[in-house]
């Protein structure tokens, strides 16, 4: 039987430093919010190139283990909470 698994990696470009910054606050506020139903721990959001002067976040899942309608729902929520449309 085959074992299927999504393994993911992407980059989100931001319109700024500052929102960059905050959509990493807004995940771990994220994952300390009582919510059974996704597991905002499963996938890792940082600043590519790890520079702080960046405004493009890399969304990714090293193990193949990513709840994706949480990174759907973090996504979602980083583009109201910043005013990204698109």
């Amino acid at each position: 039987m085959a074992d299927d698994y999504t393994q993911f990696s992407c980059s989100l470009k931001l319109k700024s430093v500052e929102d960059a910054l905050f959509a990493i606050d807004l995940l771990e506020a994220m994952r300390t919010e009582d919510d059974t139903f996704l597991d905002m721990r499963s996938f890792q959001v940082s600043i590519l190139d790890g520079d702080k002067s960046s405004a493009e976040l890399w969304l990714r899942d090293a193990y193949g283990a990513a709840d994706i309608m949480a990174v759907i729902g973090f996504v979602a929520r980083l583009a109201r909470e910043v005013g990204s449309t698109g």
